[in-house]
């Protein structure tokens, strides 16, 4: 399990327990409600109100001073400089706070793509493929195989996907290597583990390192959340980034954080 994922299980039970009573969009609503919340208390808890206002109140003062400046350059220079010292003093004290505080967004983000961005198949509906190899000018071919019955080999362009009590397997004909097996969580792409899998994983697994497939490409449709609007605003991140914004907006006002 990669580190971003390590609380998807118990993400998942929540968002199981509480499908049933709520829609799709209710729920991202809702985790995009507790992303905010939770950046902000961090946010809040981190960050040190009382010296970011003084040297915002000294930030004022020299930006004053600069804007009226009527003297010699190298007092308008020194002037500069100081002012720009204290805007990054400014800065620091803000980016780490939150940057910390953006971490449990990251562990949200991870659970709810995997989770909201595609639309797992339906039963018999073709899933198409495109098979990448290490090797191009190999005889490469792979075979599908429901139990030990063959169903299909060479030019595999796409898959049906299974009912649940059946079991797909792709086999890598060139080392005899199970590839995949169906039905299984889906993800666009499915490659050998690089080492930024170890913060982020594949939920769909990864190819064996010495399998002749460099990756394969999956053309699993985009779960739409809502149905209207330009196509780009109707998935999940859309509608998790907008309203975790306008919640975070709101939190400033009633934590009175300041930045």
């Amino acid at each position: 399990m990669a580190f971003f994922d390590i609380f998807a299980p118990v993400l998942s039970l929540f968002d199981d327990m509480i499908e049933p009573f709520t829609s799709t969009f209710i729920r991202l609503v809702f985790w995009a409600y507790i992303a905010a919340m939770i950046s902000s208390v961090i946010f809040k808890r981190l960050s040190n109100p009382e010296k970011i206002n003084a040297l915002k109140i000294k930030l004022k003062a020299m930006q004053d001073q600069l804007n009226q400046h009527e003297g010699e350059f190298a007092e308008l220079k020194d002037l500069a400089v100081n002012t720009i010292k204290l805007s990054m003093k400014r800065m620091v004290l803000t980016f780490i706070p939150a940057l910390l505080a953006s971490i449990p967004v990251i562990f949200l983000l991870t659970y709810l793509s995997n989770r909201y961005e595609l639309h797992e198949p339906v039963v018999n509906e073709v899933v198409p493929i495109n098979i990448n190899w290490e090797k191009l000018d190999a005889n490469n071919t792979v075979s599908i195989f429901k139990r030990d019955e063959l169903i299909k080999k060479e030019n595999i362009n796409s898959i049906s996907w299974p009912e649940k009590n059946q079991i797909l397997n792709l086999i890598d004909d060139t080392t005899n290597i199970e590839i995949l097996i169906f039905p299984s969580p889906i993800s666009r792409i499915i490659h050998k583990k690089k080492w930024w899998n170890n913060l982020i994983g594949n939920p769909a697994g990864y190819l064996a390192e010495d399998s002749s497939i460099s990756s394969i490409e999956f053309n699993y449709q985009q779960q739409e959340i809502i149905s209207f609007g330009p196509k780009w605003i109707r998935g999940w991140l859309f509608i998790f980034f907008f309203m975790t914004m306008i919640f975070s907006v709101a939190f400033i006002f009633i934590f009175k954080i300041k930045f």
